[in-house]
Parts: C-alpha cells; sequence; structure tokens
C-alpha cells in the first residue's frame, strides 16, 4: 500500500474529525477523548456540536428496484397503484418519501431502458 502525503486544507481535516466524532459517539467506540483533543487543538467548540442521527434505511441497495421489477410483473401500473403495491414493504414511510424514492428509482430505470411509459401507465420494457 502506497501513502500519498498530499496538502489537505484545514476545513477538510476538521470536517473528517467532526464526522469521526459523530460516528464514534453513535458507535459507542471508544477514542473520543482523542479526537476531542485533535478538534479543540484546531479551535472547534465542542458544545457547539451537535450529533446528527443515523440515517435509517428503508431499502437496502437494489431492494426497491427488485420491488418495482415485481409490481411490473404482475402487470401495468400507473404511479398511484405502484405506489400502493410497494408500501406494505415501508409501512413506516411517509407517502411523499416513498412517491419521491420510486420517482427516482423509474427515472434510472427509464434511463436503462427496463421500464417504458405508455400514456399514464408504467411497464415493463420488452427485452
Amino acid at each position: 500500500m502506497r501513502l500519498r502525503f498530499d496538502r489537505y486544507s484545514d476545513e477538510t481535516i476538521t470536517t473528517s474529525l467532526i464526522y469521526l466524532r459523530a460516528q464514534i459517539i453513535r458507535e459507542g467506540r471508544p477514542g473520543q477523548d482523542h479526537v476531542d483533543a485533535l478538534l479543540r487543538s484546531r479551535g472547534v467548540d465542542l458544545d457547539g456540536l451537535r450529533v446528527p442521527p443515523v440515517n435509517k434505511r428503508t431499502f437496502a441497495k437494489g431492494e426497491l428496484t427488485k420491488a418495482v421489477l415485481a409490481a411490473l410483473r404482475e402487470g401495468p401500473k400507473t404511479k398511484p397503484q405502484l405506489y400502493d403495491a410497494i408500501q406494505p414493504l415501508a409501512p413506516d414511510m411517509p407517502r411523499r418519501a416513498l412517491s419521491e424514492r420510486v420517482r427516482t428509482c423509474l427515472k434510472r430505470m427509464e434511463g436503462r431502458g427496463v421500464v417504458r411509459r405508455e400514456m399514464r401507465v408504467l411497464v415493463l420494457a420488452d427485452n
């Protein structure tokens, strides 16, 4: 493994330390006192730092795409019908958030030629 000793900006180093501190706090790992000491030496006010909550992923990587494909294999669907078919897989996710995720997934799938629109209906492309 070859190490590179490039110059990093102070902002990049400080941001990385803040991220590391948040990760240590969230996961209950040791080493927070060392990171806090480094941040104090860089002039960071630790009292002003907040630890953002972990973003809980509703769908693992690829799961939403699989759910959309499974729903469309049953037959053509409008977007609301597609949301209704996927909603049981994410019961705690607000409908608006789910629709945004599905919309983004559909754009990717349309771009790859997996899904196509026929008027207001979504269908699997003939491959």
